[in-house]
């Protein structure tokens, strides 16, 4: 599986990768047992391994094999918790980093000593 691509879809796309392996983001909405229904654009059979721990109302991401009946096999299932994909604008989008490179690049690259736009730069500030 390491070496296998593994596109990511949702429900209305599964019928083109029957027999495939997927990855499949969505909203755990019911847990039964061995099963799990996942919400990613509509309804998700997701059945799960012994390794899967899904939380009711969690976001999830499912790595599986879809079946013919198009429900999803998982090999692996990463759940997110309850607030993947709300506004934490007190976390910071990335960190600016200083690299030193063992080599001089040309003018206007030269100058460059972080990736990323520093908090005080136009690109930094809202429009």
């Amino acid at each position: 599986m390491a070496n296998e691509a593994t596109p990511r879809v949702n429900a209305p796309y599964l019928e083109s990768f029957t027999n495939q392996t997927v990855r499949i983001v969505g909203k755990v909405t019911a847990l039964h047992g061995e099963t799990a229904t996942l919400d990613a654009a509509g309804e998700v059979q997701i059945i799960l391994n012994r390794e899967s721990h899904l939380t009711v109302s969690n976001a999830a991401e499912i790595i599986g094999k879809v079946q013919p009946d198009l429900s999803v096999k998982v090999l692996q299932a990463m759940d997110f918790g309850s607030n993947f994909g709300e506004d934490n604008s007190s976390l910071p989008l990335f960190t600016p980093i200083a690299v030193s490179l063992p080599f001089n690049l040309p003018p206007p690259y030269g100058s460059l000593q972080t990736f990323g736009a520093p908090t005080d730069s136009p690109a930094a500030r809202s429009p």
